[in-house]
């Protein structure tokens, strides 16, 4: 499946909330909701482009629509219990319960946790080690007994 199919696919959960919210809430959509719902079908399709319509029902097309219709849900779901319910929980819970299942399916995507780990730290800390430098660099700028001169310096391009 081609890109701009999956993105195609993964927006179509725009469209999809108040058709859902209809079909489980018995709630129909209003007119404008109506009008909402073609112009996000239009604007997807030409973001996507022509090569989006190229669908073919294979596994990649049938989760990708699978995991359109969770987000919706989820949306659905949220609006629902978002007044009763503590949003700082419900966001933990839902990080630690994607990161738990993440963790868990890896060995079954093919991928070993020891070098997730390894490719993880190979790209974060030379990366950190910059960031580092830079920052230690701002403070001597900002703190050292030259500080005016040096922020100056560093604003007119002289540092």
């Amino acid at each position: 499946m081609n890109s701009s199919t999956s993105a195609f696919l993964t927006a179509l959960y725009v469209p999809m909330v108040p058709l859902l919210q209809w079909a489980t809430m018995r709630r129909p959509p209003q007119t404008t909701t109506w009008i909402g719902i073609a112009l996000a079908f239009i604007g997807l399709a030409l973001l996507a482009g022509p090569d989006a319509f190229h669908l073919g029902l294979g596994i990649g097309e049938i989760a990708t629509l699978f995991s359109a219709v969770a987000i919706a849900g989820e949306i659905i779901l949220i609006g629902r219990f978002a007044s009763v319910v503590d949003s700082s929980r419900v966001t933990v819970v839902q990080l630690l319960v994607g990161g738990g299942l993440s963790f868990a399916a890896m060995p079954f995507a093919g991928e070993a946790i020891e070098a997730a780990l390894t490719d993880y730290e190979r790209d974060l800390f030379p990366r950190a080690e910059v960031v580092a430098q830079a920052s230690a660099d701002n403070l001597k700028r900002f703190f050292s007994d030259d500080a005016p001169h040096s922020v100056i310096g560093l604003f007119s391009g002289r540092a």
